[in-house]
């Protein structure tokens, strides 16, 4: 029972990742540059300021919090 289980996780460890390189390469995606890197939730590409939803991270200047002020 131990065995088949063990052959079982490694089966399944090898066989992830290899499912998730197919669906993220190929199709007709757009190639885009990142020009520069804000902080942690923020970024310009192609000269457009663009906010990560859903993302909380520590603001890198006029921090707010102890965390912010931590991570400058």
């Amino acid at each position: 029972m131990i065995l088949r289980t063990t052959i079982a996780v490694v089966i399944l460890s090898l066989a992830t990742p290899a499912a998730a390189i197919d669906i993220c390469t190929g199709g007709n995606r757009a190639k885009r540059k990142v020009t520069c890197v804000v902080d942690g939730d923020t970024i310009w590409q192609d000269g457009v300021k663009m906010r990560l939803l859903e993302i909380d991270t520590p603001e890198t200047s006029a921090a707010q919090c102890d965390r912010g002020k931590t991570a400058r």
